[in-house]
């Protein structure tokens, strides 16, 4: 199978919640059975993003055609006409049910789709070691974790969530601490670093004009000591906000169930899978990064 063909070929059910290996997306399989067709809509909206985003990340599809698959995809939430024979995954985008819900909200859920699209689009835009602050790393998140939150409470509930800013740094430490633990994904085979620098040092490793160089920088400012205080920081973050929940417009029983999954079943086991990535941090100062696949699963 040639490289284009990743995009032109392919299945939803490879992207479908109960492929992923993350718990929080199997969850998404069950919700038809407990909202109907909305649940059924949201089931829909993840598995194309999963897909999207398995496209966006994949090292075999030269950089150049994933910009453009992704620049594709905003036009196709647009309704805007696109060249050629639609693909798999953009019929599957059409057959999305986004009629059975009233006009505006219909319009809102769009205007998320799209904001998801383009902030995929900024991610891989940074491909080959590219460096970015902290606060440009919590826009990206914010941008994608968002929208997401919206749609979720807008197809179930109706209604917006009214987020607050304990929410949004609740939204940004969970995804950051996503990016610290596929680090070594990032710095293999993926390219695309997820994790934030100061601007001195953003600077520093953009002025680089090596894919290898930027990348030994990388690795020279990101020591297993910095990191440990990282993750520690960005878990600190997280727990802190964890009842964020509590101050959003949803129903209660929602609240619930998100506070209780995430303030015991994450803090629990996050440790234990950041200090296995330390082992891997600390082995690279003497030996060559050949790492290939993230060791970890942070769902």
């Amino acid at each position: 199978m040639s490289e284009i063909d990743l995009i032109k070929s392919g299945d939803f059910t490879d992207h479908a919640p109960g492929k992923d290996k993350y718990l929080s997306a199997r969850v998404f399989e069950i919700l038809p059975h407990m909202y109907g067709e909305k649940g059924r809509f949201l089931v829909d909206f993840y598995t194309y993003f999963r897909w999207v985003d398995d496209i966006a990340d994949s090292d075999s599809i030269p950089i150049d055609d994933r910009l453009e698959f992704i620049s594709r995809q905003k036009r196709l939430i647009l309704g805007e006409p696109i060249e050629d024979e639609r693909c798999p995954i953009e019929r599957y985008h059409d057959r999305i049910n986004f009629h059975m819900f009233p006009e505006n909200i219909q319009e809102s859920i769009k205007k998320q789709f799209y904001i998801i699209a383009h902030s995929i689009h900024a991610d891989i835009s940074n491909y080959g070691y590219y460096a970015r602050t902290r606060r440009e790393i919590r826009q990206n998140n914010l941008r994608i974790m968002l929208p997401y939150a919206e749609i979720v409470s807008q197809v179930l509930n109706e209604k917006k969530i009214n987020t607050t800013d304990k929410f949004a740094n609740l939204l940004d430490s969970w995804t950051y601490l996503g990016g610290l633990l596929h680090l070594p994904k990032e710095l293999g085979e993926e390219k695309i670093i997820k994790i934030g620098f100061s601007q001195d040092e953003a600077k520093k490793v953009n002025s680089i004009d090596s894919e290898t160089g930027r990348l030994e920088e990388i690795q020279e400012i990101y020591s297993p000591e910095r990191y440990r205080r990282e993750w520690q920081n960005s878990l600190k973050v997280f727990q802190k906000n964890c009842g964020s929940f509590t101050n959003l417009d949803m129903p209660l029983y929602q609240k619930c169930i998100s506070f209780l999954y995430l303030s015991i079943r994450q803090p629990i086991r996050l440790p234990g899978l950041f200090e296995e990535v330390e082992d891997i941090l600390q082995r690279q100062k003497s030996e060559p990064f050949t790492m290939t696949s993230s060791p970890v699963n942070v769902g």
